[in-house]
């Protein structure tokens, strides 16, 4: 059977996100490549944004290169002025460092820190000059507009040198001597200059790994790779790199850091949800976070028995019935797929590009399709399954316990039993639903409003043998812990879990201590409306609350020698009081220890 490539995979990532995980296609697409060996890789990189990865710490650089662009200057520039503007108010470290790999030399120029979030420019040079540099969105968007990079290709062929793509994309963040975290969500952008050179540019807005400090450890991981006249790009070589810094307050500031007035909460009583732990104490207890590492603990045996086929590498295997694992260290992926082939980019031949060449991959098995159908109702994707709700406990072949047992068993081999992980949401998917959902999702993605090149699947073909629940897990059962990081999608019948999306940074450790009080849910509602007055995403004049639930997340210790841990939080889900967003439920959780603001929709 002919292996599948990244485009295909990149999709499912994204289809993936939008079933209610919040996935990692930069991490995805790492996985696979290494899993399949290759040394070759197509990969579609633009502006929009994309997600980061767990990486060690790694060697430093040494100075190089005079600034070309401030942080505010880039982002003015590109972003709008007023963005440039409101960074002029944040602090600034001049980095000035560098390193060398694969025949370029990276320089980190400045970063500023504002607000959680971190803005920085740097600059890619070819160390020899023969080697011509090329954008990443060039790259890209070579399939639509090839003649940017043949132009360039040619130019280096006729140096005698290569086409050269360089990345650097930052990894994880340490703040005060404390753990370092993969941020959750991440801005990219380069730009090719006059000169040949590139200057790149990231923003990292997230309150999970960034918090206000003093001194501030960046990883970055640095990829070169080689590209042809098609714009595929074959690895060179790659480095993680990390530098520290100490921002200080910019002399020149348009916009100055001010106390905003806090938001208005809009009158009304909002449900509590609280465990019985806290109902009978009265407060809940901290425990110590330990990292996840799911590369040390799999097992295929353990996902599918019918054998293994193929090893793709060292983060995934593909079995004799076409199902496919893949893992990471926080996450795991495991789908079932036939032996029909289809042509994944005949979509796009049919929307105005003819010329696209064919690009085959397995069609996926049902099971895959009824996750995904299951995944959208849970999500609201497109009114799919719109109030869709438990209905049976029992179905042909299994009920909804023994499922949960199922599920729970797995989840206990792969380490995350006693964590706090509770069932929050569940769906049964008899036949009559798995027709109807199945009716409605291609209705969406096919003649509707949805937009994929995934093959159609015919769901009026379910039987009683594809009957089962689809099961969500999180600490507490409570949906979006930060914003993502720890919850369990899987798909059960009675021959076994059939698909799953787990993500887990950290795992709950030993017990280390109870506070005597947690702070209240309005002392919670009331930290949320006062920091998201200062955030420049907010528009919002109020929130109205929906509810406040106690659960937990991993969040970094007071005392930075103490690493991570797992604190009680209460989690608000609320809605823009009298604004555009009035149907969307937000997000947000503080920490009930300290009244900390630890991650927001904002």
């Amino acid at each position: 059977m002919k292996k599948m490539d990244d485009k295909r995979k990149a999709q499912e990532a994204l289809n993936r996100s939008l079933s209610g995980l919040r996935e990692n296609p930069f991490l995805a697409r790492r996985i696979i490549a290494e899993a399949k060996g290759e040394t070759k890789m197509k990969r579609h990189i633009s502006k929009s944004m994309i997600l980061a990865l767990v990486l060690s710490l790694a060697l430093a650089g040494t100075a190089y290169a005079a600034i070309t662009y401030t942080v505010p200057e880039f982002f003015g520039r590109y972003y709008g002025k007023s963005m440039g503007d409101w960074l002029r108010g944040g602090r600034a470290a001049q980095i000035g460092e560098s390193v060398t790999v694969g025949g370029v030399v990276v320089s980190l120029d400045e970063v500023v820190y504002r607000d959680s979030g971190l803005y920085g420019v740097g600059t890619v040079r070819a160390a020899d000059e023969k080697d011509v540099l090329i954008s990443l969105e060039a790259v890209g968007n070579a399939e639509y507009e090839p003649a940017p990079v043949r132009e360039l290709f040619q130019k280096a062929a006729e140096n005698g040198g290569r086409l050269l793509m360089a990345e650097a994309m930052p990894a994880a963040i340490g703040v005060d001597g404390g753990a370092m975290l993969t941020p959750g969500c991440i801005g990219y952008y380069d730009v090719l200059g006059e000169d040949g050179a590139l200057t790149f540019s990231f923003e990292v807005e997230d309150r999970f790994s960034l918090e206000d400090g003093e001194q501030y450890a960046l990883n970055m991981d640095i990829r070169v790779n080689e590209v042809d006249q098609n714009g595929a790009a074959h690895p060179v070589d790659q480095t993680e790199w990390t530098v520290a810094f100490t921002p200080v307050r910019m002399e020149t500031t348009k916009e100055p850091e001010t106390d905003a007035a806090p938001l208005r909460i809009a009158a009304g009583e909002w449900e509590i949800v609280t465990p019985e732990d806290y109902q009978r104490d009265g407060t809940l207890p901290v425990y110590r976070a330990e990292a996840m590492d799911f590369t040390k603990k799999i097992d295929p045996a353990w996902f599918n028995q019918s054998g293994v086929a193929e090893k793709m590498g060292n983060t995934g295997v593909r079995f004799t019935d076409c199902a496919e694992l893949i893992w990471s260290r926080e996450g795991v992926w495991y789908k079932e797929y036939t032996e029909e082939m289809f042509d994944y980019n005949a979509k796009e031949r049919e929307n105005g590009n003819p010329d696209t060449a064919p690009m085959m991959g397995p069609v996926p098995a049902l099971s895959n399709g009824i996750m995904d159908i299951a995944s959208n109702a849970f999500a609201g994707v497109g009114d799919i399954g719109r109030g869709a709700a438990l209905e049976k406990t029992r179905l042909t072949h299994i009920s909804l316990e023994e499922a949960k047992e199922t599920l729970e068993a797995l989840l206990e081999k792969l380490g995350l039993s006693g964590g706090g992980l509770a069932c929050g949401y569940a769906l049964d998917m008899s036949v009559e639903r798995i027709k109807a959902l199945g009716e409605e999702y291609n209705r969406f993605w096919f003649e509707g409003g949805g937009y994929t090149n995934n093959p159609r699947l015919d769901y009026g073909k379910a039987a009683a043998a594809d009957e089962g629940y689809f099961l969500f897990y999180s600490p507490g059962g409570l949906r979006n812990v930060s914003g993502g990081r720890y919850q369990v999608f899987a798909y059960v019948t009675a021959d076994g879990v059939r698909a799953l999306n787990l993500r887990s940074d950290f795992a709950r450790g030993e017990k280390l201590y109870t506070p005597d009080q947690l702070i209240s849910p309005e002392e919670a509602v009331k930290k949320l409306a006062e920091e998201a007055a200062k955030s420049r995403y907010t528009e919002m004049e109020g929130i109205a609350v929906r509810r406040v639930a106690l659960g937990y997340t991993a969040a970094r210790a007071q005392n930075p020698e103490d690493g991570m841990v797992f604190v009680p939080m209460w989690q608000i889900a609320y809605q823009d009081a009298e604004g555009e967003n009035q149907g969307y439920l937000l997000y947000a959780e503080v920490s009930a220890v300290d009244g900390a603001l630890l991650d927001a929709s904002f």
